[in-house]
């Protein structure tokens, strides 16, 4: 029994050294194996025809070092791709040797990769299509570049045929008289850079194929500087309406500003606001627009006509009167665009104004908390309960009682002798602001009383809506 073993062990030791040996054999039979590519196409690169026959070409494998019974077979692969097809695979011209057929079809650069049916060698090779250019010519007879920002020439620039690939251009600027400026422009291929103390204001840009030269395009350049949106503001103008007093009617927060309009007052309903420049001598090369503004003067909004503001705007000056015809909110967004290229978007700077149209107070009411008050009595000593005259003030407009709203208290004088106390009998000062709607108690501590005293009740939101009682 221990023979029989002993045997089997050695059986298995023998098979499993044999198996190794041809394992190792079998990893080195593909040692030598090498791979080339080749192709029709001269230097790689396919020129589209219009004559079909012209578009097709072949690429060669060819694989040496091959084992015994293999002929060095390969496949060809193509990405996903809109330049070439792959119209015909492997073919065998000898052992070792395949070709492809491709056909071109578009502009466009292509791997074409290839692998070895056996030992899996692999070589990559690059085909180019190019469609040859036959014509250009600049999309405008005058072309913006911005001084200090390096501008790319060739976006101005339009191609034929459309879909050719030789698109590169070499440039040439020229300005009689002005050449040791020109010199300072820093140029790289189709793109330039007009350095902040180069002093040229305009020239003339050439644009020549570096593939023919004979193909070229010519046009005027303008030198201009933007203007940053932090070099922007929109402020009202005051002395226009003659309202002074509302410094709040146009605040700014967060990178937007706020207009706040009244639909029920003769001085609040309507607003001039224009855009005001840091640099002055910039707002002549400026126009102002307002995005969605129809010929009726109002913002349409996906369509629909807000209704809220209407807006007569001045296209010369930029001005814009904004009148309150609805309550509610809008928002006038402001294209400051430059005049002499209105088209370029990327030139343009926004300002937003939200605009708020409210109905304000019309009228004030005072009252003891039931009925409503002609006068005021109040006393000098009062209970523990009563602790002073109780007195109410509500504000209204045209729709009814107003909520949220402040008022201001103040007395034709001895200020210092009357006191003033809310519903938890904190004492408050006159002349400050004070919600309306709540009760709150006075009393003096006056030895003689005058006849002509009087209390003023002013709206904060409308200084223009007061109530003076005796």
């Amino acid at each position: 029994m221990k023979n029989v073993r002993k045997s089997l062990v050695l059986i298995t030791l023998i098979l499993f050294s044999a198996l190794s040996l041809l394992a190792g054999c079998n990893d080195n039979i593909y040692k030598n194996l090498k791979l080339s590519l080749s192709t029709s196409a001269p230097n790689g690169v396919v020129t589209l025809s219009d004559n079909v026959q012209d578009n097709v070409f072949t690429i060669t494998a060819t694989t040496t070092g091959m084992p015994k019974g293999y002929d060095g077979a390969v496949a060809f692969s193509v990405p996903v791709n809109d330049s070439i097809e792959l119209t015909q695979g492997a073919t065998k011209i000898s052992n070792g040797v395949y070709y492809g057929t491709f056909y071109a079809k578009e502009p466009g650069t292509v791997n074409v990769s290839v692998v070895t049916l056996e030992g899996n060698v692999s070589s990559e090779i690059t085909i180019k299509v190019v469609k040859e250019i036959s014509g250009l010519n600049f999309n405008d007879t005058l072309i913006p570049v911005v001084k200090g920002v390096e501008t790319d020439i060739s976006q101005f620039l339009n191609y034929y045929p459309q879909n050719t690939n030789q698109t590169e251009v070499e440039l040439e600027l020229i300005k009689q008289g002005e050449n040791d400026e020109l010199i300072k422009i820093i140029r790289n291929g189709s793109k330039i850079t007009v350095p902040n103390d180069c002093n040229v204001t305009d020239f003339e840009v050439v644009a020549k194929s570096i593939y023919n030269d004979r193909i070229f395009a010519r046009t005027q350049a303008k030198v201009i500087s933007l203007v940053a949106t932090e070099q922007l503001s929109v402020k009202h103008d005051v002395g226009v309406i003659g309202d002074t007093s509302d410094d709040k009617v146009l605040t700014y927060s967060r990178g937007e500003y706020f207009l706040e309009l009244a639909s029920n007052t003769s001085d609040l309903h309507e607003k001039i606001i224009y855009v005001d420049f840091l640099n002055p001598a910039d707002a002549e090369n400026y126009v102002v627009s307002v995005v969605g503004l129809n010929e009726e003067g109002l913002i349409v909004e996906n369509g629909i006509k807000k209704g809220v503001v209407q807006i007569d705007i001045d296209k010369a000056t930029g001005v814009l009167t904004v009148k309150a015809i609805g309550l509610g909110t809008d928002k006038l967004i402001l294209n400051v665009s430059r005049r002499d290229f209105p088209n370029y978007t990327q030139f343009t700077r926004q300002l937003i104004v939200n605009v708020n149209v409210l109905a304000y107070p019309t009228s004030i009411t005072v009252t003891d908390g039931n009925k409503e008050l002609n006068e005021l009595v109040i006393y000098a000593n009062y209970d523990s309960v009563l602790f002073g005259a109780p007195v109410k003030f509500d504000v209204y407009n045209e729709f009814g009682l107003m909520s949220n709203e402040d008022v201001i208290l103040s007395l034709s004088g001895y200020e210092d002798r009357i006191e003033l106390y809310d519903r938890w009998r904190n004492q408050l000062q006159f002349n400050e602001s004070v919600s309306a709607n709540y009760t709150y108690y006075l009393k003096h501590n006056l030895t003689t009383v005058p006849s002509d005293l009087t209390l003023t009740i002013t709206s904060v939101k409308y200084n223009k809506v007061v109530k003076t009682i005796p």
